[in-house]
């Protein structure tokens, strides 16, 4: 099997992240509470997906503590409440909250002709 790392993020060849941080996941779109989740999780998957990396950064409101942190909507002062934005020479991105679900968007840096669709449900 082919195995590749994005930043944090083991990926298989057929584009599953399989594990990140060290910890085996068992997939994207999990709800919020699982300890698994993080942003810096949903973050790998939206890289994979739009052809980015964390070595694309270029600037971030998002610190490596928050990004690593496990996300829980229900608690009180959890990294699921912070407002940030990533910027890489590529792309844009921030956080996306549907119905308690978390995950991360993105739109391109510069303008062009790429659509998106509405964020959130």
């Amino acid at each position: 099997m082919n195995e590749r790392y994005l930043g944090l993020a083991q990926i298989k060849n057929e584009g599953e992240i399989v594990s990140f941080n060290g910890k085996m996941i068992d997939g994207i779109g999990s709800r919020h509470e699982a300890d698994n989740n993080t942003w810096g999780f949903f973050l790998a998957n939206e890289f994979r997906s739009r052809g980015d990396s964390y070595e694309n950064i270029m600037a971030a409101t998002l610190s490596d503590a928050d990004r690593d942190a496990p996300l829980n909507w229900y608690k009180s002062g959890s990294s699921a409440h912070i407002p940030w934005l990533i910027w890489t020479k590529l792309r844009v991105y921030f956080p996306v909250v549907y119905d308690g679900y978390l995950s991360v968007g993105s739109v391109p840096r510069d303008p062009c002709d790429e659509r998106a669709e509405a964020f959130g449900g």
